[in-house]
């Protein structure tokens, strides 16, 4: 039977262990958690505080990207990398409808805003820049005519805008012009 014999518990109480080894070693245990908790929150209040500088940086630097793409999608999109060179005393006109002129002989003005109005042309003319001019006397009865058959209250032509092709004209639309409101 190999087994030792057990002894029987005499009710009285266990040698006392003293607790000091084993409140040095929790409370050594806790000081390094602690300081190391403390570690982390400071870890964490920085990375917080830079991390708070560098997302506004990173918003920043998107946004003027953002605002950079959009503006040169404007651009292309209204043709100007397309324009030719503008004689001195004209501005050039584009619309999203394809119309893109240069406005020849009428001074620009700021209180008046410009309408244009494209006419059927071949689609590979769509998006060409035409050369606007002021009406001739000869073309009054049309330009009348034209006015007359839209109700534009304030209404005010202005040109005829032409594309020169192989010595033919062919007229890519009218551009009139409304008060500023």
């Amino acid at each position: 039977m190999g087994a030792s014999p057990r002894k029987k518990h005499s009710g009285a109480t266990p040698p006392a262990v003293t607790p000091a080894p084993i409140l040095r070693s929790l409370s050594g245990r806790l000081h390094e958690t602690t300081c190391c908790a403390k570690a982390i929150y400071r870890s964490v209040q920085v990375h917080s505080i830079w991390g708070g500088y560098f997302m506004i940086k990173w918003l920043l630097m998107l946004a003027v990207l953002v605002f950079a793409g959009y503006s040169a999608h404007q651009y292309f999109q209204a043709g100007y990398h397309t324009r030719p060179a503008i004689p001195d005393g004209a501005f050039s006109v584009s619309f999203p409808s394809g119309l893109r002129g240069i406005v020849l002989g009428l001074p620009e003005d700021e209180t008046r805003r410009y309408l244009g109005m494209p006419l059927d042309v071949p689609s590979y003319l769509e998006e060409t820049w035409s050369w606007c001019r002021v009406p001739t006397n000869e073309e009054s009865p049309q330009v009348v005519q034209f006015m007359e058959s839209r109700d534009l209250p304030g209404a005010r032509f202005e040109a005829i805008c032409e594309i020169t092709l192989d010595g033919d004209v062919v007229t890519r639309g009218v551009l009139i012009s409304v008060p500023r409101v």
